[in-house]
């Protein structure tokens, strides 16, 4: 069993998780995951981290997804194709190319799992989430207003 594990800072200014997931699907077993796990500190601003509620998806299906969502949902004028590399199979060595490359992305937003909408309903749940008895998603409002 596989488990790609990501951190999230649950106050972090973007609102979302900004890790990227390029993994191609062959590379995922059927039992493999996707893992990410919310944080925030104590006190909000200093104390332990404390870790909430993870998010947790089979990795084959997330990978799937992401290519489905790149190429058939967004709304983009480029090439949607994406390279995905030959030979793969579950439980790669290290120096194996295991990732999916997008033949046109200036942006550079390929594999942004939260940005495909796989997340949304975890994420409105996470952001609801209270630290120090606000919820998380005032407590980043509270600030992006006072950081400009």
């Amino acid at each position: 069993m596989g488990i790609e594990l990501k951190g999230w800072y649950l106050l972090a200014k973007e609102g979302e998780p900004s890790y990227r997931f390029c993994v191609t699907e062959e590379a995922c077993g059927i039992q493999d995951l996707i893992v990410v796990v919310p944080w925030a500190l104590l006190n909000v601003l200093s104390g332990s981290p404390v870790v909430f509620t993870p998010y947790v998806e089979g990795a084959k299906y997330a990978a799937a997804y992401r290519n489905y969502h790149w190429q058939h949902v967004r709304d983009a004028k480029s090439n949607s194709e994406i390279e995905r590399p030959k030979g793969v199979k579950p439980y790669p060595r290290k120096s194996d190319k295991i990732s999916d490359k997008p033949l046109s992305d200036s942006g550079g937003n390929f594999g942004r799992f939260a940005r495909t909408g796989i997340m949304d309903s975890y994420l409105k749940e996470a952001k609801d989430t209270r630290i120090s008895g606000i919820a998380a998603r005032d407590w980043v409002a509270f600030f992006k207003r006072f950081a400009q």
